[in-house]
């Protein structure tokens, strides 16, 4: 297997297809490059990878970065989490990106950055009247609004240094990717990736074993890595290899009828029934495994046809009704059904979220 180069294969890709879609205009029978298996193969590898980039990329913003930008007016942040003081704007205010687009600042406030020093120390660092900005991607530390506190900045090849009027360094700013200048503080010291951890994420957390193979072998083309360095730990490898344990089996059961009531609604079905129906709610009795079945045109109907059922299983039994068990849907947990209810005397077994083994009855009943 030769080397693999993803952008000229995606320009080959997109070439291929415009050729399909004049063809396809043209209602040719011809088979197309695109059929063939060995470029179905490079196609789908394309798409793993770029794929498994986009995840990568999507992580990393998460990181919430700061960067240095000479065209922002102010500091901007879109965490709320990291204000120390945050308060709302009397009012609003709209920041034009570069590409045009305009986003609105929610509020404004102070954040306080444990800064890293180039010696390994830490400072404290308080920036004032930063804007909060939910749907920014990064955050922003405006070198005009540095300036404007007395602050001197000075830009190297390599790094961005910010120093006090006294020419005390306060942060330090690393060039990243040859693009932008990112604030070193201890939030993006201890979340920075390494080279080897970066491509484990592109390739899906792919293990270390199957990642030194790709490099001995070359198999991709402007693929380093480092054989002899280990993976950090990787907290969503550890997640994917987690497993629930067996849900235990439960051997308690009413010992009156009515006692206890599994309660569950199914649907929307993909096809109405001959009456419109498109939802079917069942009523299951713990001790006797009777079961009540009604169809429902819309969710809201649950309500009346849960009144309905609860008046005429107790007037044939002569029993009340104790205790009922659902899920959290919405339909059960309306404040009108709760007050119905609590009203009646009736205990409302609520399960676990993402836990229907709670209420298997009517789980499997479904």
């Amino acid at each position: 297997m030769g080397k693999l180069d993803i952008s000229r294969d995606i320009a080959e890709f997109i070439n291929e297809r415009k050729v399909f879609r004049r063809r396809q205009k043209k209602r040719l029978t011809k088979p197309f490059p695109w059929q063939h298996k060995k470029t179905l193969v490079v196609m789908k590898v394309v798409a793993l990878l770029l794929a498994k980039h986009c995840h990568l990329v999507s992580k990393l913003k998460d990181l919430h970065p700061w960067i240095v930008n000479s065209g922002a007016t102010s500091h901007m942040c879109q965490d709320k989490e990291v204000f120390s003081t945050l308060k709302q704007l009397s009012k609003s205010v709209n920041i034009v990106l570069g590409d045009g687009r305009a986003l609105q600042a929610a509020g404004k406030g102070d954040i306080t950055l444990d800064m890293v020093l180039p010696n390994g120390e830490s400072k404290l660092c308080t920036m004032h009247n930063v804007l909060y900005v939910p749907s920014l991607s990064y955050n922003l530390l405006s070198v005009s609004q540095t300036s404007q506190r007395g602050n001197i900045i000075k830009f190297s090849e390599s790094a961005c240094y910010i120093l006090s009027n006294s020419h005390k360094l306060i942060a330090k700013a690393e060039m990243k990717c040859g693009l932008e200048y990112n604030v070193v503080n201890k939030a993006n010291v201890t979340c920075s990736l390494t080279n080897e951890d970066a491509w484990h994420r592109r390739f899906g957390h792919l293990g270390l074993c199957n990642l030194q193979k790709l490099s001995r072998k070359e198999l991709v083309k402007g693929y380093k890595f480092d054989t002899s360095q280990e993976l950090t730990f990787c907290e969503s490898c550890t997640h994917g290899k987690q497993h629930r344990t067996k849900f235990p089996t439960s051997v308690r059961r009413a010992e009156v009828p009515l006692c206890l009531v599994h309660s569950d609604l199914c649907g929307k079905m993909n096809e109405k029934s001959l009456s419109g129906a498109e939802y079917v709610l069942s009523f299951i009795d713990d001790k006797t495994h009777f079961t009540w079945v009604y169809f429902l045109k819309r969710k809201d109907e649950a309500f009346e046809k849960f009144v309905e059922w609860k008046t005429m299983v107790e007037n044939e039994s002569g029993v009340k009704l104790k205790a009922l068990r659902t899920d959290n849907g919405g339909e059960f947990t309306s404040p009108r059904f709760q007050s119905y209810l609590k009203k009646e005397g009736v205990v409302h077994e609520c399960t676990v979220p993402k836990t229907p083994e709670q209420n298997g009855k009517a789980e499997r009943m479904n």
